[in-house]
């Protein structure tokens, strides 16, 4: 994966979880993911966690490291897996 853009099911700019500080910077600018390690810093409540979140319901994985369906009995809701668009670079590069 190289980038991540917004997808045409996005929320809207008031709704979760484009309300998240990070995810609403994902939905305006996109995300470049270059070779090797990319590190998310920023504050508590930022919305760190929720981008990787996404990324994963993306990838088609378990937002929270297994269940394919969030935990609803923890109220733990991960983001809808069409909120984000994943771009992967042409085979062999």
């Amino acid at each position: 994966m190289r980038r991540v853009v917004r997808s045409p099911a996005a929320p809207r700019e008031r709704e979760w979880p484009a309300t998240v500080p990070a995810v609403a910077q994902v939905l305006a600018e996109g995300l470049e993911l270059p070779r090797g390690v990319t590190l998310l810093v920023g504050e508590t409540g930022s919305g760190k966690s929720t981008i990787v979140e996404a990324l994963a319901m993306a990838y088609g994985l378990g937002a929270e490291g297994g269940a394919l369906a969030g935990c609803p009995a923890l109220g733990v809701l991960p983001p809808r897996r069409d909120h984000a668009r994943l771009v992967h670079p042409p085979r062999g590069l």
